[in-house]
C-alpha cells in the first residue's frame, strides 16, 4: 500500500480504491446505504424508495439490466470494504454512447476524488473498449459538491434544458 506523510512527518498508509464485480455479500451494502441514505439512493434510482423491498425491487431491475447486456454495475471498495457503485446504463454502441450513474456511501464520500480518478483510470478504458466514446451522467442541481467534481472529471453541463409535464 502507498505511503503518504501526515501533518506530523510520519508516513502513513493511503486508503486503496478498486473496482471489482459485484458479489452475493454486496446486497447487505445496498441495503446499509439505503437504510443511512435513502434521500441518496432515490436520487440514484430516480424514484420514491419508500420501503427497503422497493429499494432491492429497483436493484433487481438493474441486474436484470447487467444480465441482458443492457447495463453494467461496479462495486468500488476502500480498502476492501464497499464504498460506493458505479452503472452504465442507456449503452448505445451505434451512437458510442452511454450513461454513467455513481453512488459513493456517505460515510466515504470525503474520498470523491479517489473515486473519480479510478473512473478515469480503470472504467473508462473498459468503456471504450465497449465502443463507448462519450458518457452522460445526471446531476441535480442541490447536489453542487458532486457537481462540481463531475466538471473538475471533464463532464460539461449540455446546452439543451429537458423539460417534463406530468399528465
Amino acid at each position: 500500500m502507498p505511503l503518504q506523510a501526515n501533518i506530523q512527518g510520519e508516513e502513513t498508509p493511503v486508503p486503496e480504491c478498486i473496482v471489482r464485480q459485484f458479489k452475493e455479500s454486496d446486497s447487505d451494502w445496498l441495503m446499509e446505504w439505503y437504510k443511512a441514505d435513502r434521500k441518496g439512493m432515490e436520487s440514484f434510482m430516480g424514484v420514491p424508495l419508500e420501503a427497503p423491498e422497493a429499494c432491492m425491487s429497483a436493484f433487481n431491475r438493474i441486474f436484470e439490466g447487467v444480465i441482458a447486456f443492457q447495463a453494467r454495475f461496479w462495486v468500488m471498495d476502500l480498502d476492501e470494504e464497499p464504498m460506493g457503485f458505479f452503472l452504465v446504463t442507456d449503452i448505445d454502441r451505434q451512437r458510442h454512447l452511454a450513461r454513467i450513474h455513481i453512488y459513493v456511501g456517505p460515510d466515504h464520500r470525503r474520498y470523491s476524488l479517489k473515486v473519480a480518478q479510478v473512473l478515469d483510470d480503470v472504467l473508462v478504458p473498459e468503456l471504450r473498449e465497449m465502443g463507448v466514446r462519450t458518457v452522460v451522467a445526471s446531476q441535480p442541481f442541490e447536489q453542487r459538491g458532486a457537481y462540481g467534481l463531475a466538471k473538475r472529471m471533464g463532464f460539461t453541463p449540455v446546452p439543451t434544458v429537458m423539460l417534463t409535464k406530468e399528465i
